[in-house]
């Protein structure tokens, strides 16, 4: 056995116990609404799309590093390497820069990147936020939320629920006329990201993430979706 292997022997066998306890984690995510359950379903053995077995194959890309004029050559490069989807982060402060001031034109386009994905055959799946973790400055939070008296993120907090709600009222419509049952690729939403209490359809008990979810339902989102926790 050469060093190489003996290496990844000895990190196999010491993670053994880490990966059964994750065995036992809540990883389910959340079935399409019925509007779109022809659409983007899944069962214990993996996708459907359409009503086709489909394996997805997803690269990460966030448009928001990436000039508008080069999404179609990235995007190409994923198609040529074999992947049939795209993942992307969307950062609150990339659109809402100034507070009430909302940009999705040229490069913060998000329907237009949507559209360049589905064009060259990519399905896509929407990372909405509002946090984006180490991903991006401030974790995507816009700054002048600093200033917001009694402001608390990441939880049932009125004063931040206000300003996520108002971000998504204009996020959400985006993301949902995109969605694959609407004639776009969509097909799957994360809300949320990496928060200790999101674990799969568990967090339901938390006032915030039932907030989040009533907020993008009422916005729209018919596709499946997940909350993203720390396993």
């Amino acid at each position: 056995m050469n060093k190489i292997q003996t290496i990844s022997t000895c990190i196999l066998l010491s993670s053994a116990p880490l990966m059964q306890m994750n065995a036992r984690a809540n990883d389910n995510i959340f079935p399409p609404q019925p509007a779109a359950q022809a659409a983007s379903s899944f069962d214990g053995q993996g996708f459907l799309i359409n009503g086709q077995r489909t394996f997805i194959a997803s690269a990460g890309m966030e448009y928001a590093r990436v000039p508008q004029e080069l999404w179609a050559d990235r995007l190409m490069r994923f198609k040529r390497a074999g992947f049939n989807c795209t993942e992307f982060y969307v950062f609150w402060n990339y659109h809402e820069p100034q507070s009430g001031q909302f940009d999705f034109s040229g490069n913060r386009d998000l329907d237009a990147y949507l559209k360049a994905a589905k064009s060259l055959g990519l399905y896509a799946i929407a990372r909405v936020g509002p946090y984006c973790c180490a991903e991006w400055d401030s974790g995507g939070y816009p700054v002048w939320l600093r200033n917001v008296p009694d402001l608390e993120v990441r939880n049932n907090n009125a004063a931040f629920e206000q300003y996520v709600a108002r971000y998504w009222g204009r996020l959400m419509p985006i993301i949902a006329t995109n969605q694959i049952n609407h004639g776009g690729n969509v097909i799957l939403v994360q809300l949320e990201n990496e928060h200790p209490k999101g674990w799969g359809t568990e967090g339901l008990g938390n006032p915030y993430f039932q907030f989040l979810q009533t907020t993008a339902l009422t916005n729209g989102l018919e596709v499946p979706y997940f909350f993203s926790g720390l396993h």
